[in-house]
């Protein structure tokens, strides 16, 4: 319920949900359902490596589309 959830910075109650697809497949790999004050850029290589260790075989990721919160030197390596 929302009203569990958290504060975040902007003063308003709520989640931050952090989704991942693979659209080649249409298939849903991941999801982060974070608490609203959390850091955006809170854990987003270990949601990666969980993408990637959910993905059919055959498959890699060869494309990211994020936010600046993915404008990490871990992520880009």
């Amino acid at each position: 319920a929302k009203r569990t959830a958290k504060i975040a910075c902007n003063g308003i109650r709520g989640y931050l949900p952090q989704l991942s697809f693979l659209p080649e497949l249409r298939a849903f790999v991941v999801s982060d359902f974070r608490i609203g004050n959390e850091s955006y850029s809170k854990a987003v290589v270990s949601c990666l490596e969980h993408c990637k260790a959910n993905m059919p075989d055959g498959t890699r990721i060869r494309m990211v589309r994020g936010d600046a919160a993915y404008c990490q030197r871990a992520v880009m390596n």
